[in-house]
């Protein structure tokens, strides 16, 4: 996580499914305990499924943005995982708060500087119902991790995840408008 830069990370199984997730604060909260009372280091040894927030919030791929959005604010969360309706363990991507605002609003100004551009300058804008994968491709992404390590070896052994599906028509839509609304002042929160 530390090597990622990244503040939380997912935990998956054997089978590539979500058990939960971990975050750095988990991790210190688990070496303090440690400190402060010596007589229990075995609480040191706990694998970081043990220490790990299983009961996880997430967002269906079929959700709308703005929903998974203020679910996200509402926590104080800045990952969401996306999962299958069907299996919600199934992880399909993750939603990162800064990479949303970051791509509605790299639409919005795309869509506002248009007319004014000699279109060979500026790339098109996408009116497809789909948000260009440049836009939710991102280099700092969620490390995932295995469930069995200790949270002493978890800085050698990550990966990382990212997202394999579009998201919603929304941020699309928010290409077209020039106008900001409600639903944009969420979306540029980062």
């Amino acid at each position: 996580m530390v090597e990622a830069k990244s503040n939380t990370a997912l935990i998956l199984d054997s089978k590539q499914e979500l058990v939960g997730v971990i975050s750095l604060v988990d991790i210190k909260q688990n070496i303090d305990q440690t400190a402060q009372y010596p007589t229990h280091s075995s609480k040191f040894q706990r694998t970081l499924k043990e220490i790990c927030t299983a009961d996880v919030v997430s967002a269906y791929e079929d959700e709308s943005v703005t929903e998974a959005l203020c679910r996200m604010e509402a926590r104080g969360l800045f990952l969401l995982p996306v999962v299958a309706r069907e299996n919600p363990r199934q992880v399909l991507g993750v939603l990162e708060r800064s990479r949303i605002g970051l791509a509605a609003n790299l639409a919005i100004t795309q869509a506002a500087l248009l007319p004014y551009s000699d279109k060979a300058l500026l790339p098109e804008v996408t009116t497809s119902t789909t948000v260009p994968q440049e836009f939710i491709e991102t280099s700092e992404q969620p490390v995932l991790v295995n469930p069995s390590l200790s949270s002493e070896s978890l800085s050698s052994e990550n990966g990382a995840l990212s997202l394999h599906q579009h998201l919603t028509q929304e941020l699309a839509e928010l290409a077209d408008k020039t106008e900001p609304s409600s639903e944009e002042v969420i979306c540029k929160v980062g």
